[in-house]
């Protein structure tokens, strides 16, 4: 081949390669483009998604306000009710407001004291009845009170403090505080995933000592109440309260002596309550390609209600 006739063959797959580069990068910043465009519009819907959530929550805040008689709390009220599916732009919402008194509040064992050894007071007894009621270790108990407690000594040879968090492989120390959600729990010995999720309907973790509401409460945690108190009995106390709300924690106890014939021991109207202050929102909400879950804590004092806690998910 002749250098000319060369020289054109060369600036022919020259500009051929140039036209193939020059197409693959008009292909590539399309396609960028495309995905730029998706990706700023699942954020839209998201962030719509979020601020329709966040509204969800001021229902909830509403319904609480309306309460009528914020002096009893039951399921028969409108606030126990489920948001019925609510269609929106693009998207629908649905909703819930449950009573974060009707579980055993996890901080109570630190709250009320905790002596070393022997049986425990009113609150870890609940707790401990609890336990038995779900098939787990009553043992477990000793663990979380050392783990909010502020010592470094073992309330129980079943508890463990800092020396035993400190000897893992990826070591740490107690909270030496109060839970601030009851996810905590996972990282506390003895509590595994499936020891957990067993527990986990059952409890919350308030930001204060709280009574159970016996109106609201499940069979599981109706049992711990007292001794003796069996799955039965508590199915009956829950179809009994549904007609008949109690109106106090005697009104309570005396009925377990009519359904049951069992006696409270004196005192445990202290633990008692047909009231709620602290109310958890699960809002959910879906708007295109976005998804949000908003979980909110809720405190009822007097007429105003306040989001303690708010945590965020897609």
């Amino acid at each position: 081949m002749s250098g000319p006739r060369r020289e054109r063959g060369v600036a022919l797959v020259t500009a051929l390669l140039i036209v193939a580069l020059a197409t693959v990068t008009a292909v590539s910043f399309a396609m960028q483009q495309q995905f730029d465009i998706r990706r700023t519009g699942n954020l839209i819907d998201g962030a719509q998604a979020w601020e329709y959530a966040k509204g969800g929550e001021e229902w909830a805040k509403l319904i609480l306000r309306r309460d009528r008689r914020p002096d009893i709390d039951a399921l028969v009220e409108a606030w126990a009710q489920p948001l019925p599916p609510i269609d929106l732009p693009g998207g629908h919402m649905v909703g819930r407001i449950t009573d974060a008194q009707a579980r055993f509040n996890i901080n109570n064992l630190a709250q009320q004291g905790n002596p070393a050894g022997g049986a425990g007071n009113g609150a870890q007894l609940q707790f401990r009845r609890l336990l038995v009621t779900l098939g787990l270790d009553p043992r477990l108990m000793w663990p979380i009170i050392d783990w909010m407690d502020q010592d470094i000594n073992p309330v129980n040879p079943a508890g463990a403090e800092d020396d035993f968090y400190s000897g893992l492989d990826h070591p740490y120390r107690t909270a030496n505080q109060p839970m601030t959600s009851i996810s905590e729990l996972r990282l506390v010995m003895g509590f595994n995933a499936k020891v957990y999720q067993r527990l986990q309907p059952f409890i919350s973790a308030l930001p204060a000592s709280t009574l159970i509401n016996v109106n609201t409460a499940p069979p599981e945690v109706m049992m711990t109440l007292a001794p003796g108190m069996d799955p039965k009995t508590a199915v009956a106390l829950v179809k009994y309260r549904q007609e008949n709300p109690f109106t106090t924690a005697e009104d309570f106890i005396n009925a377990v002596q009519t359904v049951a014939g069992i006696t409270l021991p004196t005192g445990s109207d202290t633990s008692l309550g047909v009231t709620t202050q602290f109310f958890e929102v699960r809002i959910e909400t879906s708007i295109g390609h976005g998804r949000a879950e908003l979980n909110s804590l809720l405190v009822r004092e007097s007429d105003e209600i306040r989001v303690l806690r708010r945590t965020q998910g897609f």
